[in-house]
């Protein structure tokens, strides 16, 4: 039996999707109530390339302003959702900018020219001129892959400090706080172009529905919830076996729930997800409760890396 990339990708929804936040708060940027400081960065796209600028006309406006800390795809398309929707209340006078951070900024700004049409062009985009920690009056933290900030009269009023983000988790929080600045109503997932799962209650071609799933559409949200916390690199062991302990208890009794915990774990427990004592727990679920129909399909394997057969530019 073998499984499409469309169902493997339903599986892993649970470790590839949203996270929420860890046990431990994450601190990184300035926190709300403390003062937005003033900062020039290196601008990267058309007539700003190369230039020294503010990424903000001024900063008394209100503002959403985005540090990328690592340029990854789920980073960028949360930068890119967010920073669409700021376009839209650019009336209200709202101000939107991206500042990416790097130590070697002159390989940054190569990536991002490269990578411009996946940027959102609506905002000002700019590289921090004082490398990876961005600027020093900031406070930033590397741990975090994307830090957000959003001002008004020079003072934060919200702050997200981001380790993994995904954009159908985060870009509404964001954009609710963006709300309460200029006003308005805060957009649905539609409006901000992220629908989730539209084709789960879609029939098949054969005009019956799918029976008997074992995806992570099938757990509950509290389930969905402590399977993410659970995979988080970030944990300490404790914390891994004290969200397993969370997760066995909500299993008792329950079947199907204990099926599709063992049918997700047994097809991603090689992929690396979480650490160490999280990586041993799937193992243990896929062999505890992994049905013998899903057992009849090796695990995913990680994908390797294709070697390049042109130089980067």
């Amino acid at each position: 039996m073998h499984f499409s990339i469309g169902t493997l990708s339903l599986c892993l929804a649970i470790v590839v999707g949203a996270t929420e936040p860890a046990k431990k708060p994450v601190f990184s940027g300035p926190q709300v109530g403390e003062r937005l400081p003033p900062f020039k960065v290196r601008g990267v796209l058309d007539n700003q390339a190369g230039r020294e600028l503010s990424p903000v006309k001024s900063w008394q406006a209100p503002t959403v302003l985005i540090f990328v800390h690592e340029l990854t795809r789920p980073a960028v398309r949360l930068t890119r959702t967010v920073m669409q929707y700021a376009a839209t209340r650019k009336p209200t006078g709202l101000q939107a900018a991206v500042v990416f951070l790097a130590d070697d900024a002159p390989a940054l700004e190569k990536r991002l020219q490269r990578a411009r049409r996946a940027l959102p062009l609506e905002a000002t985009i700019g590289i921090s001129n004082e490398g990876r920690e961005g600027p020093g009056s900031y406070g930033l933290n590397r741990g975090v892959m994307i830090t957000a900030l959003l001002a008004s009269e020079g003072i934060i009023a919200a702050n997200f400090a981001i380790v993994q983000p995904t954009a159908a988790v985060d870009a509404p929080k964001i954009a609710q706080e963006i709300v309460k600045l200029v006003g308005g109503k805060a957009p649905t997932l539609a409006q901000l172009g992220l629908q989730r799962n539209p084709r789960k209650n879609r029939p098949k071609a054969n005009g019956k529905k799918k029976k008997g799933g074992r995806s992570a559409q099938d757990l509950s949200p509290k389930m969905q919830t402590l399977l993410r916390q659970m995979i988080q690199k970030t944990n300490s062991p404790q914390d891994v076996q004290r969200i397993a302990a969370q997760i066995e208890q909500n299993m008792k009794g329950n079947a199907k729930t204990r099926e599709v915990i063992g049918s997700i774990a047994w097809r991603v427990q090689d992929l690396g997800y979480g650490n160490p004592t999280a990586q041993q727990q799937l193992r243990e679920w896929a062999q505890k409760y992994a049905p013998q129909d899903v057992r009849k399909t090796p695990p995913a394997r990680p994908q390797k890396k294709k070697k390049k057969n042109r130089r980067e530019p």
